[in-house]
């Protein structure tokens, strides 16, 4: 994994806590003490952003929701440092870099089912 940031185009910057898993254009913020790991996923075809606290990648929550609809999680808000980011994606909804947005356009049936 590693983190992505364009410091050239601010508009663009992926929030810095967000790791890159090399996968499907999938991002995540590692699990760390009391915190639950949180997957993220930029639709190109809605033009913003999906989180999940589901590895499984079943049940997305678009980041203008700061509640788990179903699953384990269900009624849960994420821990502060996520809802932080996931406040961060809804207000600026970074674009990935060219590379990330190809990925995710080719898994995007098949990972994000709303």
């Amino acid at each position: 994994m590693y983190i992505y940031s364009d410091a050239s185009n601010s508009v663009n910057r992926i929030h810095p806590r967000l790791q890159y898993t090399n996968q499907d254009g999938i991002y995540v913020n590692p699990k760390s003490f009391f915190v639950t790991a949180i997957w993220y996923f930029y639709s190109p075809k809605r033009n913003r952003w999906f989180w999940t606290p589901y590895q499984n990648y079943e049940i997305w929550m678009p980041v203008m929701s700061l509640i788990v609809k179903s699953g384990y999680y269900k009624g849960q808000k994420p821990a502060q440092i996520n809802v932080e980011i996931i406040e961060y994606l809804r207000q600026n909804n970074p674009i990935p870099p060219d590379a990330i947005v190809q990925a995710a356009s080719e898994a995007e049936d098949r990972i994000l089912k709303l």
